[in-house]
């Protein structure tokens, strides 16, 4: 027989599979295209059909047989990884990121059970201060981002390149360190459990 512990976590897992289904169907029914190839193919069969020519086809579309596919699939993205430093290091960094957060993820339910006496059914609620920080810097980054990219555009000659978007990548990957640091000692001080929330 399951305990409470393992019935709320199931459930849990029933909310989250509903929840991400939901917006997949939703996703899938009203989100429009925006492949090239595909938006290409599909501009082709219309003109196909309007004029009648046989001959009409994208010039992005490549016949490519099954195992051609699968081999540029491979290919290409372990050549873009090794051949570019700052593919590389982008790759690096985001990895090291997403490691953090995930160890941070899998600690918020035994922290806030053990140290704070929540209920399993309740440790959900304490993933609010992850959401609210993601709402909080993405609102500061599509004020700020934007913004810098203009500026330095301007400064290169009116030549826009892609990196003007990392610098401000500088600042914001201190807010990480901090926040762990922070998460980390308010845990093991049991400090009030506002404290540890806010700083996730």
């Amino acid at each position: 027989m399951q305990s409470r512990a393992q019935a709320d976590e199931t459930q849990d897992y029933w909310i989250l599979l509903i929840a991400s289904g939901s917006v997949t169907a939703l996703m899938t029914a009203f989100m429009p295209e925006s492949y090239a190839p595909v938006l290409l193919q599909r501009k082709a069969r219309r003109l196909r059909a309007r004029t009648g020519g046989d001959d009409l086809e994208p010039l992005l579309i490549r016949k490519m047989s099954r195992k051609e596919m699968l081999l540029t699939a491979i290919v290409r993205p372990t050549k873009l990884l090794t051949r570019s430093p700052i593919a590389f290091l982008i790759c690096a960094y985001v990895a090291t990121i997403y490691g953090f957060l995930y160890l941070l993820f899998t600690t918020i339910p035994t922290v806030f059970e053990e140290a704070y006496g929540w209920e399993s059914r309740d440790t959900g609620l304490a993933y609010i201060g992850c959401g609210l920080g993601m709402v909080i810097s993405l609102l500061s980054i599509m004020k700020t981002n934007d913004a810098t990219v203009v500026k330095l555009t301007k400064r290169n000659n009116g030549q826009y390149e892609p990196e003007f978007r990392l610098p401000a990548t500088i600042y914001y990957a201190a807010f990480v360190p901090i926040s762990l640091i922070w998460y980390g000692w308010s845990t093991q001080k049991h400090t009030h459990w506002y404290a540890c929330n806010a700083s996730t």
